[in-house]
This record gives C-alpha cells, sequence and structure tokens, in this order.
C-alpha cells in the first residue's frame, strides 16, 4: 500500500500503534515503527509506503504553528 507524492502545507505528527510505515522524501526512506513517533516538517514532497504483506495501524495529526485566521477560506470556498 502507497500513498501517491505529495506535499502538505502543514506539520503532520505520526504515532504509530501496530506495524511500521515508511517515509521516503529528501532522497531518504525513515521507518516509523510500533510505538515511535515522527514529526514531518511541512512543505516536504513525500510518499507513504506500507510494504506488502505488512499490516500498520497509524494516526497522523496536523497542525500549523502560523495559522492566520485572515487566510483561511470561508465556508463558501468549500465543494458541496
Amino acid at each position: 500500500h502507497h500513498v501517491p507524492r505529495r506535499t502538505l502545507y502543514d506539520y503532520g505528527l505520526i504515532c504509530v500503534l501496530q506495524g511500521a510505515i515508511w517515509f521516503r522524501y529528501g532522497g531518504e526512506e525513515v521507518c516509523v515503527k510500533e510505538g515511535e513517533i515522527h514529526l514531518m516538517p511541512p512543505m516536504i514532497t513525500h510518499r507513504e509506503i506500507i510494504k506488502q504483506g505488512d499490516r500498520c495501524k497509524y494516526y497522523v495529526v496536523h497542525f500549523d504553528m502560523i495559522y492566520d485566521p485572515a487566510l483561511s477560506p470561508t465556508k463558501g470556498d468549500f465543494p458541496t
């Protein structure tokens, strides 16, 4: 299983509950294993990979340390 390459604008805090997940970015691979956490910096193009035959349960918390409500989309900006 993999998530296609993407770039997130915010930080991602990954907490693995079971198994392992790999992140590929900056020319390197990072493995986050059960019981570990990883802080993904913002504006990094990355790919998430769970190796074939493996299972992984994890949470990702996204947060933005420089949130500006004035730049936030209004309710009408989202598709229905």
